[in-house]
Formats: C-alpha cells, sequence, structure tokens
C-alpha cells in the first residue's frame, strides 16, 4: 500500500503513522526519505514523532559530520522547527510492499504501491 498525506497546520502533526518494518517513509520536502534495512524496526506514532525521529538522526551529522553535512544538517533541523509550527507545509508519503503500514487520517490518500523495477 502507498499512503500519502499533506501536512499543512500544527494539528495535522497529530495525525497517526503506523510504520511497519517493510516501509519506506518519504518527505520529499525536507529531501528526507527512509528505506527498510536490517535493522529498521517498526513504530506507531504521530507525524511530530515522524519529525523528531527524523531530528535525532540529522543531529547525528552535527557531531560526525563533515563540515558541509553538519551545515545541511542545521539547515534541516531548521526546516523541521517550522514544519511543527506549521509554518511549511509538507507532504508525508509511506509505501509497503506487504501492506501492514498505515496513515489513519480521512485526508490521507490510499493507493496500491507499484515499486520501481529496480526496488
Amino acid at each position: 500500500m502507498r499512503y500519502e498525506v499533506a501536512v499543512n497546520t500544527e494539528e495535522d502533526l497529530r495525525i497517526r503513522v503506523v510504520r511497519s518494518m517493510s516501509a519506506s517513509l518519504e518527505i520529499p520536502e525536507l529531501g528526507v526519505r527512509i528505506d527498510p534495512g536490517p535493522a529498521c524496526q517498526g513504530f506507531v506514532s504521530n507525524i511530530e514523532g515522524v519529525l523528531d525521529r527524523v531530528r535525532q538522526i540529522v543531529e547525528g551529522a552535527l557531531v560526525w559530520g563533515e563540515v558541509e553535512e553538519r551545515e545541511n544538517a542545521q539547515a534541516l533541523l531548521k526546516k523541521i522547527e517550522e514544519v511543527k509550527c506549521g509554518a511549511i507545509p509538507i507532504t508525508l508519503v509511506i509505501e509497503d510492499r506487504c501492506g501492514n503500514s498505515a496513515i489513519i487520517a480521512d485526508k490521507a490518500q490510499k493507493s496500491v504501491y507499484t515499486p520501481e523495477p529496480d526496488q
């Protein structure tokens, strides 16, 4: 399955997100894509919690990254805070080959996921 939801307000940050171990997660406006891997764990959260997870990963780049990576990380952290304040709209996309993930909201669009041949 493929789920997509537009996040335009602070209230949208409360939308429930269920991500299984087989799902990829993408926020195109932030340049964020998280694909499943051997250490991937599923979770149940909300969109704000997803942003907090991304923030934690990006903060690691501040410690271990090269100069350019640290600069990019700082810019992304600023954007994440702006999204959480409702200043920047984003789109959250979850694609799950197994169909065990979901975005639980009336405004979420649901469709059949058809992966690209190389995925």
